[in-house]
C-alpha cells in the first residue's frame, strides 16, 4: 500500500485496523512466510504490527527509526515472543537474520516450540533450550491400535528452516557462530565449536559446553572427542579430564549436572538479579533470557523483597504477571513509572499516590501500548481530569483509542444536560478534587447540579473555585468536544480570572477562544494572546480590537503571529516597556523596526550596523527627521545627507538621498529574465534593505522586468507583500516559482491559504508548515485538503489526526467493510477530501 494508506490505519486503532489490513489481504497474492517488511520512510501503525503477528506471513519486529533496518532492537519483547509462538520455521529464520537479542537467536538455533497445545500452559525459558541428554527418555503416548507410539507433538524440536540452516553454515559473522553454540542440530554445533568462539551474549561462559553436549546427545563422539583434544573446555573448578570423561559417559556427569543448574536454573538467576546494584545491570539480566521464570520470582520476592533494580527490570517487561507486577510496586512505587503495559490497576496505584503528573504519564503509555481500552479511560481511570486530558494528550497511536472514549463521554454529557448550566457548575467547581472517574463525575453532575453560584465579577462565598491546570484543561477538552452551542451554558457563570484559566490551556478550543474575545476581560485576553495554539484570526482580533500593550506584547511574543501583526505592533507603538528591551535582540524585528516611530528603537536599528554607508542608516535617519526633527539625528553619524540636514535644518537633502537610494535598488532588480550566477552589490543591497520599496518593486514585476532568479530571495522576505506574493505564486505561477518556494509563503500569509481552501481540494506544497504557522486550523485543512495529503499529514500532526480521527469513526463506526472501501478510495488519491471520501465510504456499505 502507499504510505498515505498506510497512515489511515492511525487513525482506524490497533484492532480496527488489523481487522481492515486482513480483509485486505485475503484480496491480495499473499505474501511467501518470512517476507521482511516493505521499508518506508515512517514508523508502522500499531494496526499493521498486530495483522503482521495475526497472519505471520512477514516478519514485522517493530518499530524503527528512519532508515536503520539492519537490526531490531529488544525493546518490543513481547512482539517477538508473539512472533516466535507461531512456531513458524520461515518466519523464525527471518527473525533471526532481522534481530541482535540473543535470547531470541539462541532459542530460534535450539528449535524450541513455544505454541500450547492440549490445553498445556505456554512453557517458559528453561535452562536448557533443549532435552536434558542425561534425563529419562520424552514418555511416548498410548500406541494406537494396532499402530506404535509416537512422541507428542510438543516434545519434538521445531523443524529448521532449510534457508537459515544454510546461512548459518555458511555465515563468517562471530555473533552468528555464537548462536550456533546453542543450536540443537549437531552439524551447526560442531561448526561453532571449530571455530573457537566463545558464548559472550549467547550462552556466556557455558555456551561451548551446551555445545558439547548437544554433540553428545546426537551420538557424535567421534568429534567431540576431536573438539576435546583440540579445543579442551576450561570449567570453573573442574578438571579438563573429569570434563571428557562425563561427556564421554565414562563418568557419571554429576559435576556437570551441578555447574549446569547452578549457571542456568532460577536460583541463579534470581541471584543475579539480585547482585545487580544498577538498573542497567539487572535489565541486562532480565535481556539475556526470553522470559524469567515468573513463579521462582514471585516465590523469591515473597520471601525476601527484590532490590530497586531487579523490580524496574521485571515491571518494565511487557509479561510481568499482575500478581507479581502488583506485589513490586507495592515494596517499590515509583517502580508504577516504569511499567511496559500500564492497566487500570496500574493507574489506580499512581492515583492512590496523589501524584497527577505521575498518573497522567502512566495513563498516556497504557493507551499508546493498548493496555487502556477506551472503557477504560471512561468508566474505570481517575481523577476524571486525568482522564479528559489525556484525550487530548500523548502520541499519535493513542489518537483512536481516544478518538472512541471522546464519543462516548459526548452521549454521557447530552443524557446529563449538555445545556444545563447547573450540571456545568457542578463539573467546574468538582473538577479539582474529584477523584473518581469522568461517567461517576458526569453522573454526579446530573444528579446534583448546582444553581447557587454567581456569575460575572461578583464572586460570593459560594463561587467555584480557580482551576488548576489539569482541571483547567478538563473542563476547556469537554467543552471542545462539543459544538459551540454549549458554550454558553458553560462559560457564562465564569467570571475573568476563571476565563483566563481556560484561555490557556494547551490547543485551546475555538469556541473558548470566541467566547474570550465577545465577553473576556484583561486577564482573559491576555491569557488568550500568549496560548501558542490561538487561531491566527483571534490574535489578530484581540490585538485590532484592544489597546491594551500586555496584550499587544503578548500576541508579539506568540510564535503563531504573522508578521504583518508584528508590524502593525511596532509601528503603532503599542507594546509595553518589557517588549521594548527585548526588540534590539529580536531577530523577527529585523524587518520592522524601522517602521517604529519610537526615536530609541530608530536609533538602535541605525547604530546596529557598523557600516555608516549602510542604507539602514540613511532610512532611520529620514524616518527621524521626518518624525522628530532634524534636531534629533545623533551628531556622531557623519553621512553628508545627514550632515546637511542636520546642519540646515531642512529634511530636503535626506528625502532626495532616500529617493536616489530606491532608483538605484530598482535599477539593480529590474533587468527581466537575465541570469547571472553572482548577484551583484546592488542586488544584494536591495534584496537585504529592510526599506525596500515594495510598491515599485511590485510595478516592475508586472511589467515583466524583474529578474527572475531574485524572486527566491524576495518572497523569502518577511515583510513580502501579500499582493505581490498573490501574483508570483498564484495567478498563474512563475515558471521559475518551485514548492519550495511556494511552500512557506503559503504558510506566511493566511490570505493566500484561505483563497487556495476556497478554490477546492488542495494539495499543498508543505502541509506541514501550513498547519504550524495557523494559516489553515485543523478543521479548515481537514474541509478543504485532498484525503490522501490529509492523512498522511495527520501522522505529524496530532489536533488534525484527533479532527480526522473524530471524522472517519463519527462516519463509518466500527464497521469493517466501510474503511476497507475508504482504503479503496485512498490508493487512487482522488481529487477529493477526507469528508467526501468518509461519505462516499458510507453510502457505499
Amino acid at each position: 500500500m502507499a504510505d498515505g494508506v498506510q497512515d489511515v490505519l492511525w487513525l482506524a486503532g490497533r484492532e480496527l485496523g488489523a481487522s481492515v489490513l486482513g480483509r485486505e489481504h485475503l484480496r491480495r497474492d499473499p505474501q511467501p512466510s518470512g517476507t521482511p517488511p516493505v521499508r518506508t520512510e515512517s514508523a508502522p501503525s500499531p494496526a499493521s504490527v498486530e495483522h503482521a503477528v495475526r497472519d505471520g506471513r512477514f516478519a514485522f519486529p517493530g518499530r524503527h527509526r528512519k532508515g536503520d533496518w539492519r537490526a531490531v532492537r529488544p525493546g518490543d519483547r513481547d512482539l517477538l515472543l508473539r512472533l516466535l509462538e507461531r512456531d513458524d520455521p520461515e518466519l523464525n529464520a527471518s527473525l533471526f537474520r532481522s534481530s541482535d537479542w540473543p535470547a531470541l537467536r539462541m532459542a530460534v538455533l535450539a528449535q524450541r516450540r513455544f505454541t500450547p497445545h492440549r490445553g498445556e500452559p505456554r512453557p517458559t525459558t528453561a535452562p536448557w533450550p533443549f532435552p536434558d541428554p542425561w534425563g529419562p527418555a520424552d514418555p511416548l503416548p498410548p500406541a494406537a491400535a494396532g499402530g506404535v507410539g509416537v512422541p507428542a507433538r510438543e516434545t519434538l524440536p521445531l523443524p529448521l528452516a532449510s534457508s537459515l540452516r544454510s546461512y548459518v553454515l555458511n555465515s563468517n559473522r562471530r555473533s552468528d557462530a555464537q548462536a550456533a553454540l546453542a543450536a540443537a542440530d549437531p552439524d551447526l554445533a560442531i561448526r561453532a565449536l571449530m571455530r573457537g568462539v566463545p558464548g559472550g551474549m549467547h550462552g556466556g561462559r557455558l555456551a561451548r559446553l551446551r555445545a558439547a553436549v548437544t554433540l553428545c546427545a546426537a551420538g557424535r563422539v567421534g568429534e567431540l572427542r576431536l573438539v576435546l583434544d583440540t579445543a579442551p573446555l576450561d570449567l570453573p573448578g573442574i578438571p579438563p579430564e573429569v570434563v571428557r570423561d562425563e561427556l564421554l559417559g565414562i563418568r557419571p556427569p554429576d559435576r556437570l549436572r551441578r555447574l549446569l543448574a547452578a549457571e542456568h536454573g532460577p536460583d541463579a538467576f534470581i541471584a543475579r538479579l539480585r547482585a545487580a546494584l544498577r538498573i542497567p545491570y539487572a535489565r541486562s539480566v532480565v535481556k539475556a533470557v526470553l522470559e524469567p521464570p515468573w513463579e521462582d520470582v514471585a516465590a523469591a520476592h515473597d520471601r525476601e523483597p527484590l532490590p530497586w533494580p531487579a523490580a524496574v527490570a521485571l515491571v518494565e517487561h511487557p509479561r510481568c504477571p499482575a500478581p507479581l507486577l502488583g506485589r513490586l510496586v507495592a515494596i517499590h512505587p515509583r517502580a508504577t513509572m516504569r511499567v511496559a503495559r500500564p492497566g487500570p490497576e496500574t493507574s489506580a496505584r499512581c492515583a492512590a499516590l496523589g501524584e497527577d503528573q505521575l498518573t497522567k504519564q502512566v495513563v498516556l503509555r497504557g493507551v499508546a501500548t493498548g493496555a487502556l481500552t477506551a472503557d477504560d479511560l471512561t468508566a474505570r481511570i481517575g481523577p476524571a481530569r486525568i482522564a479528559l486530558t489525556a484525550l487530548v494528550d500523548g502520541e499519535i497511536g493513542s489518537v483512536a483509542t481516544c478518538t472512541v472514549a471522546a464519543g462516548t463521554i459526548r452521549s454521557m454529557l447530552a443524557q446529563a444536560g449538555d445545556k444545563d448550566s447547573g450540571v456545568w457548575r457542578t463539573v467546574f467547581t468538582m473538577l479539582p478534587h474529584y477523584d473518581g472517574t469522568v461517567a461517576e463525575l458526569l453522573d454526579e453532575a446530573a444528579k446534583h447540579p448546582r444553581r447557587d453560584i454567581p456569575a460575572g465579577p461578583d464572586r460570593g462565598p459560594d463561587a467555584p473555585p480557580s482551576l488548576g491546570r489539569q482541571a483547567a484543561w478538563a473542563y476547556a477538552t469537554l467543552i471542545g468536544l462539543l459544538g459551540p452551542e454549549h458554550v454558553g451554558s458553560a462559560l457564562d457563570f465564569l467570571d475573568d480570572r476563571g476565563l483566563a484559566s481556560l484561555a490557556r490551556t494547551p490547543g485551546v478550543p475555538r469556541q473558548i477562544a470566541d467566547h474570550v474575545l465577545a465577553h473576556g476581560g484583561p486577564a482573559a485576553r491576555l491569557s488568550l494572546a500568549a496560548n501558542p495554539a490561538i487561531h491566527v484570526d483571534a490574535l489578530e482580533a484581540l490585538v485590532l480590537g484592544s489597546g491594551d500593550p500586555a496584550v499587544a506584547s503578548a500576541a508579539y511574543r506568540n510564535p503563531r503571529c504573522p508578521h504583518t501583526l508584528r508590524r502593525h505592533i511596532i509601528s503603532a507603538d503599542v507594546f509595553d516597556d518589557a517588549l521594548r528591551a527585548e526588540l534590539p535582540d529580536d531577530a523577527h524585528a529585523f524587518w520592522h523596526r524601522l517602521a517604529s516611530p519610537d526615536l530609541a528603537q530608530l536609533l538602535r536599528v541605525a547604530d546596529a550596523y557598523g557600516d555608516g554607508r549602510h542604507p539602514v542608516r540613511l532610512r532611520a535617519a529620514y524616518r527621524i527627521a521626518d518624525l522628530h526633527g532634524t534636531d534629533a539625528l545623533p551628531g556622531s553619524w557623519d553621512n553628508p545627507e545627514i550632515v546637511q540636514a542636520r546642519d540646515s535644518g531642512d529634511i530636503k537633502p535626506l528625502r532626495e538621498a532616500v529617493r536616489d537610494l530606491d532608483a538605484r535598488q530598482l535599477a539593480a532588480v529590474r533587468g527581466g529574465g537575465t541570469l547571472r550566477l553572482f548577484r551583484t552589490p546592488d542586488e544584494m543591497e536591495a534584496v537585504t534593505d529592510p526599506g525596500l520599496d515594495w510598491g515599485s518593486v511590485t510595478a516592475v514585476d508586472r511589467a515583466g522586468e524583474l529578474r527572475d532568479y531574485l524572486l527566491k530571495y524576495l518572497l523569502a522576505r518577511h515583510d513580502c507583500p501579500v499582493e505581490w506574493a498573490r501574483d508570483v505564486l498564484v495567478d498563474p505561477p512563475r515558471p521559475r516559482t518551485s514548492p519550495a518556494m511556494r511552500g512557506p509563503v503559503m504558510a506566511r500569509y493566511r490570505a493566500l491559504a484561505v483563497e487556495e481552501m476556497r478554490a477546492g481540494p488542495v494539495s499543498w506544497d508543505d502541509p506541514a508548515a501550513v498547519l504550524a504557522s495557523g494559516a489553515a486550523d485543523p478543521a479548515e485543512f481537514l474541509a478543504a485538503t485532498r484525503a490522501a495529503q490529509t492523512v498522511t499529514a495527520a501522522v505529524g500532526h496530532l489536533p488534525l489526526a484527533r479532527a480526522a480521527a473524530r471524522l472517519l469513526h463519527d462516519e463509518l463506526g466500527d464497521r469493517v467493510d466501510s474503511w476497507v472501501v475508504l482504503v479503496r478510495l485512498l490508493q487512487n488519491d482522488p481529487q477529493a477530501t477526507l469528508p467526501e471520501l468518509a461519505a462516499a465510504a458510507r453510502a457505499a456499505t
